[in-house]
C-alpha cells in the first residue's frame, strides 16, 4: 500500500470512530472496499460526507454498523448526485455545525 492510500484509509476509519452509529473497527476485509473507493477515484472528502450522511440518516434504533461496505450505497448516491446538492450537503453541515 502506498502513502496516500494509507492516509486515505486512515482518515476513513478516523470518521467512522467518530460516528454515533459505529462500535470498534470494521472487518478487515473492509479495506478491499477502501482500496476500490480509492481506486476510483473517490475524494475524500465525499466519503466522508457520506459516513455523515448515512448516520444522519439512520435510526438510532439500529443495531451499529460493522463494515464500511454498509455506507458504499449512499457514496454512490453522492458520486452521482449533481454537483449542487452535494455543495448543500456541505454548507448545510457546515451552518448545522456552527448552531451545535
Amino acid at each position: 500500500m502506498d502513502s496516500s492510500f494509507q492516509r486515505y484509509h486512515s482518515a476513513i476509519l478516523d470518521a467512522w470512530h467518530e460516528l454515533p452509529c459505529t462500535r470498534g473497527l470494521p472487518p478487515r476485509s473492509d479495506c478491499a472496499v477502501l482500496l476500490d473507493l480509492y481506486r476510483r477515484g473517490i475524494p475524500l472528502s465525499l466519503v466522508l460526507l457520506a459516513l455523515r450522511l448515512a448516520s444522519a440518516r439512520r435510526s438510532t434504533d439500529l443495531p451499529p454498523i460493522r463494515s464500511v461496505a454498509y455506507f458504499c450505497s449512499v457514496i454512490d448516491e453522492l458520486v452521482q448526485a449533481d454537483p449542487s446538492y452535494v455543495d448543500y450537503l456541505r454548507s448545510e453541515e457546515r451552518r448545522v455545525g456552527k448552531e451545535c
